[in-house]
């Protein structure tokens, strides 16, 4: 029978064994969720092999097993008897000092049937035992506190596992099979999978399946952009791997290159300008296999080699089909165009692209395999460019534009050269000189000549002797003539006032405005014509008096004779200065030229602004000239013969203004022009002025420009010498024209003269008359056919 102290020592025992077991399982439990967690990511992230599997689950087993014989199965085979647990308690409790275990032997002794000591003192002894330890716990000797942190990691460790096989069941299912049942079809789903973006729809590239892999086309010399994406994961780095394609014949260095990431999950790379094929693949993350396989094919573009442009111009502009050896062509509106396309190589279709951003395709029509032709009709301004798609299905990626300028039909411009002012002042029987030029792009049909007064209009046709040249052009250049004809004025009839009908002769006061209108021969699509017209500026006739006009001239004298007074003044000022030049050079050597070069420069400006002061006076004579010449304000032959010679001359240079004039002097010089007072002293002054304009100040500035670029002082004084004769002949025709000037104020001053003296007998002529009417009334008061009121 177990006394009270073993019965206590055994519950001591059993909540040792239990803590023992306690410890044991939780390391066990802890070893295996730390390899269960351990080949679980292990195999998850590198996705061990089969050999490596099946290594690990060995390792596993062998180290579980010795975790379970070692802190479960030898520490539960260890024998606790009483001894043992005594020492546990002394050991707890110091101050037993042996009581415990010296009493479980004397209880052990007197058992025994040969105890040597005495029995009373024994039992005394245990007795007196059992009454001190009565107030121990001896289970309190074996705590738990050690054991709880490793149960509660255990716990938890064990809660992480359950949590996670539940939220990963899939998962831990793969695990158990690949790890624990080692099976190798088993396989783990990726985190990472990249894929590469198809071409948008409508790009240059277009995507092929060849032998199990994605192959782009695309055009020789294109940019290519690669755009890769992780539908699962963000790795932080993804690589492209290219080879050669197979079958290309390409020799594409074998490589690798890593995509710039160009936003999360998102990476790009651009291959400039491509002119081999390559293969490739892409890797990241746990998505590094060799599939799914890419190729990148290049191929070459078809291109325009040749543009013709066939032209049917309009019929109203008379003009021939037109062949352009060249794409960007110039035509009339409403031309109808060909095109005709030669392509590099074999074409499948080809496209005839206008409109905004060449979006309006035309198919064209097959010539043979590379050339095509398409239609259109010019009736704006347009680009176009065409789109060749080749046998191999590349398209033309550099497209060339084009552009075809339509010109429309514009009206007739009429510019008048012939009076060139805005308004001019006639005699009425005064001639009008008209001049214009008329431009048009495909010729004129019709001209008028229209002549206003107070809103009437009168339309004087234009004869066909009136149009000087022709009209043959093209439409990059435009065809052109001239209208020329002599107006007499009192032909531009005009409407009498008041309520009597009819017309009169334009009379001093009276106030005209002409014009020219010109029709072309423009038709709309359907033939019907449509003529543009175009007028010129009017101009204002001012119908004056002889004697106005006469007064008007000779202060237009009085101011061209103090014109060349001061330009004699100058000319002899020049002429000083010139001399004193060929003085300074005659005696001069090398040196010194430079400054000498500085005065003939000087020199030589002044003759220039003489010239142009000569050309003033010139300019003012020949509108003298033209005043008295036109308005025939000496109604002479020589007059008529004057005009003759104007006409002959506009019809001949109608463009040259100078002609006429010079045409004019020379016959007056010939002495074939006949006898007048007044024409003829203006005939000679404008000669004199176009000598001196034209030929003696010219010389001697062009003589001055040679003497100052001359290599040495006897070069320089030759030309220095050649322009004083000419400053000296252009001195001579300046003191003539001074000579005919003021003898045409001398003249002009006994014309003035005469005509009060003709006018003064006219008054008292009229006064006489007036005399002779009022002696008669009274003789005869009643006059026949009169009466008496």
């Amino acid at each position: 029978m177990l006394s009270q102290l073993q019965i206590r020592l055994a519950g001591l025992r059993r909540k040792i064994r239990f803590i023992q077991c306690l410890s044991g399982l939780a390391r066990f439990s802890l070893t295996v969720f730390g390899l269960v967690a351990a080949t679980y990511l292990l195999d998850r992230g590198l996705r061990l092999p089969f050999t490596v599997r099946a290594v690990l689950l060995v390792s596993g087993v062998g180290i579980s097993l010795w975790i379970l014989r070692g802190f479960l199965l030898r520490p539960l085979g260890r024998p606790l008897d009483d001894q043992c647990l005594a020492d546990g308690v002394e050991a707890s409790h110091p101050d037993l000092a042996d009581r415990l275990r010296s009493a479980l032997d004397f209880q052990r002794a007197m058992e025994e049937d040969t105890f040597p000591e005495s029995r009373t003192l024994a039992r005394a002894m245990v007795a007196e035992t059992l009454e001190r330890t009565r107030s121990l716990n001896f289970a309190r000797v074996a705590r738990f506190r050690r054991i709880w942190p490793l149960a509660a990691v255990c716990t938890l460790a064990a809660c992480v596992l359950l949590a996670g096989i539940t939220l990963t069941e899939s998962h831990f299912d793969i695990w158990f099979k690949r790890c624990v049942c080692l099976s190798s079809t088993e396989i783990w789903p990726r985190t990472t999978a990249l894929r590469v973006l198809m071409p948008p729809a409508g790009s240059v590239v277009y995507v092929t399946e060849e032998d199990g892999r994605t192959v782009f086309n695309l055009a020789r010399g294109l940019d290519f952009t690669l755009n890769v994406v992780a539908d699962h994961g963000d790795p932080a780095e993804v690589k492209l791997h290219f080879d050669s394609l197979p079958g290309t014949g390409s020799h594409s260095t074998t490589g690798a290159r890593v995509l710039p990431r160009v936003q999360s999950g998102r990476y790009a790379t651009t291959f400039e300008r491509l002119t081999r094929s390559f293969a490739f693949h892409v890797t990241g993350g746990d998505d590094n296999d060799d599939r799914p396989l890419y190729g990148v094919r290049v191929l070459h573009a078809p291109a325009v080699s040749e543009v013709r442009v066939q032209a049917d111009f309009p019929p109203y502009t008379g003009r021939a089909r037109v062949t352009y050896p060249r794409g960007d062509v110039e035509v009339p509106c409403d031309t109808r165009l060909t095109f005709f396309l030669e392509a590099t190589q074999h074409l499948a279709e080809a496209w005839l692209c206008t409109g905004e951003g060449n979006g309006n395709r035309t198919p064209m029509d097959r010539i043979d395999d590379r050339r095509f032709k398409g239609h259109l009709r010019a009736d704006s301004d347009f680009d176009y460019t065409f789109d060749l798609r080749g046998l191999n299905r590349i398209r033309n990626h550099n497209r060339v534009r084009f552009r075809v300028t339509t010109v429309p039909d514009r009206a007739p411009t009429v510019r008048n050269l012939r009076p060139r002012s805005a308004q001019v002042d006639v005699t009425p029987g005064g001639v009008l000189a008209l001049l214009a030029r008329v431009r048009d792009d495909h010729g004129t049909r019709a001209a008028r000549i229209l002549v206003e007064r107070r809103r009437k209009r009168r339309v004087l046709d234009v004869r066909a002797e009136d149009r000087i040249g022709g009209d043959d052009g093209d439409v990059q250049g435009t065809r052109a003539f001239h209208l020329f004809r002599h107006l007499e004025i009192a032909d531009l009839r005009v409407a009498k006032s008041g309520r009597n009908a009819g017309e009169r002769a334009p009379m001093p006061g009276d106030v005209l405005r002409l014009s020219i209108e010109v029709e072309d021969n423009h038709q709309d699509l359907g033939g019907v014509d449509r003529p543009n017209l175009g007028r010129s500026k009017a101009v204002r006739i001012e119908v004056v008096g002889a004697g106005d006009l006469e007064r008007r001239i000779n202060d237009r004298q009085l101011r061209i004779k103090e014109d060349v007074r001061k330009i004699v003044a100058y000319q002899e000022r020049t002429r000083s200065e010139a001399g004193d030049l060929q003085e300074v050079l005659a005696k001069t050597g090398t040196e010194g030229l430079k400054e000498i070069a500085e005065q003939i420069l000087s020199v030589e400006r002044r003759q220039n602004r003489l010239t142009v002061d000569l050309s003033g006076v010139l300019s003012g004579l020949k509108s003298n000239l033209d005043a008295y010449a036109y308005n025939r304000l000496e109604a002479l032959p020589v007059a008529n013969r004057v005009l003759d010679i104007f006409a002959r001359e506009i019809r001949q240079n109608p463009g040259q203004d100078k002609a006429r004039i010079r045409a004019l002097v020379e016959t007056f010089r010939a002495g074939t022009l006949g006898k007048s007072d007044a024409l003829e002293k203006l005939i000679r002054m404008t000669g004199l002025a176009m000598d001196g304009a034209e030929e003696a100040s010219p010389a001697a500035a062009r003589a001055l420009s040679r003497a100052r670029a001359g290599a040495g002082p006897k070069a320089m004084l030759t030309s220095v010498k050649a322009a004083i004769e000419h400053q000296d002949r252009a001195l001579e025709i300046l003191k003539a024209l001074t000579e005919g000037l003021e003898d045409w104020e001398d003249y002009q001053e006994v014309i003035q003269l005469n005509k009060e003296l003709i006018n003064l007998q006219k008054e008292i002529k009229k006064r006489t008359e007036d005399l002779l009417m009022k002696g008669n009334t009274k003789n005869n008061p009643n006059p026949k056919g009169k009466r008496h009121p």
